[in-house]
């Protein structure tokens, strides 16, 4: 009988590149995968969708809100989950439940599952307590900035391993009192083949230079940082341009800011498009920009889209924060200093005049990154799984000698 895991995650199914990651790893070592997420009205449950059978729980829908709205969201769907799991633990039998964060708490959903002797893990993308300190202004070590700690260390107590996505993160969780060993690393590569495909290039007729960017616009990712470089750049060198892709709450001021400035024609407002249009155009950008206002967490973790940039080998100008500089030498990557428009603007320019640097500096970060490459990744979280799996199956044989001894 195939060892079976259910995933767990408070988002609607699609939605989670992670967990696609970590599923696809186990299915191809041959797991049977269920997967737990929230539902969209009129939604049905279960179903099968690529060979995984999916589970939908009501919750409250998942929008941008205060502290109150953000933790009402959580604790309906952490309730709503125990419910579900405990009741697919006795219909399903689950081996090993996978948790993903946020919240850190939603560990405990998997208690009965727990009981019944599966392994449970807890992964955890992000320092909680740093970044309600960023987003809400929680005092450091003030009231709630324990309390989230606490719920932290509590769910890692309770999982029987942790996961955490950068070697900085766990480094904090262990300064909070977790041993080392509880907590594993792994990145989230990306891999060139399984991003793109057979994805060519966008062809461009013009002799222009495209930085890009992607992902969710919103303030702390620093758009409006790389608008006004872009002006800077643009007055020695009028040839570049800024395509930024995605969607996201700060849309409509940087649309405002690009106007201000003049630079309707050169700021490319793409929107959400299809996967393969971004790949084909991130193919054919000349480098790209990773601009987030450093802070306590974004100093912690690294985004999706470096991961994607590095797999793509596209060359970086990033913030320096101190999670890029521990897998990135300065000789992988350019940096320039948070929300510091004279420096980015400096970096443009100067990447802009020297494709020979551009080379230089893929092939560096490429090799810098090789050891921590998804492959690697993939092969240290079914590790992860097959060890756990181990002790569980020694408690299993444990008990059924001490069950036949009693029997005699």
């Amino acid at each position: 009988m195939k060892p079976r895991i259910c995933y767990v995650r408070h988002r609607y199914y699609g939605d989670h590149p992670r967990v696609d990651k970590q599923i696809a790893a186990m299915k191809d070592a041959g797991y049977d995968i269920d997967l737990l997420v929230m539902s969209r009205k009129g939604e049905v449950t279960p179903t099968i969708e690529d060979g995984i059978m999916v589970h939908r729980v009501p919750g409250i829908p998942r929008v941008r809100g205060s502290k109150l709205r953000y933790l009402a969201e959580y604790f309906t769907f952490v309730l709503t989950a125990m419910v579900a799991l405990g009741w697919l633990q006795f219909r399903r039998g689950y081996d090993v439940v996978h948790l993903h964060s946020l919240p850190d708490f939603l560990a405990f959903s998997a208690l009965i599952p727990k009981l019944m002797g599966a392994k449970v893990i807890i992964d955890l993308h992000e320092p909680v307590p740093e970044q309600y300190h960023t987003k809400f202004g929680v005092k450091i070590n003030g009231l709630i900035y324990r309390i989230m700690a606490f719920a932290e260390q509590s769910s890692i107590a309770f999982a029987d391993k942790a996961v955490t996505c950068t070697a900085l993160l766990k480094k904090v969780q262990v300064s909070r009192g977790t041993h080392p060993d509880k907590i594993v690393v792994i990145l989230d590569s990306a891999d060139a083949e399984e991003l793109a495909g057979d994805v060519q290039a966008l062809k461009r007729d013009d002799d222009n230079v495209y930085f890009i960017t992607h992902g969710l616009i919103t303030a702390r990712y620093g758009h409006d940082v790389m608008i006004r470089a872009l002006k800077k750049a643009r007055e020695n060198m009028p040839n570049l341009h800024l395509q930024i892709f995605g969607k996201g709450e700060f849309v409509p001021e940087l649309q405002k800011l690009t106007t201000e400035l003049g630079l309707q024609d050169v700021v490319h407002f793409e929107g959400f498009v299809d996967k393969d249009v971004l790949m084909a155009n991130l193919l054919a950008a000349d480098a790209a920009i990773i601009a987030l206002h450093r802070d306590l967490e974004t100093n912690l973790v690294l985004t999706h889209k470096m991961h994607e940039y590095i797999a793509l080998g596209l060359p970086i100008i990033a913030t320096r924060t101190d999670a890029l500089e521990h897998y990135l030498p300065d000789n992988a990557i350019m940096y320039f200093s948070s929300g510091n428009v004279e420096e980015l603007a400096s970096k443009m320019i100067e990447l802009a005049r020297n494709p020979e640097k551009a080379k230089v500096l893929r092939q560096n970060m490429q090799a810098a990154f090789e050891q921590h490459g998804s492959s690697v990744q993939r092969t240290n979280y079914r590790q992860t799984i097959d060890a756990l799996l181990r002790t569980r199956r020694g408690k299993q044989n444990l008990q059924i000698s001490q069950d036949a001894h009693r029997s005699r």
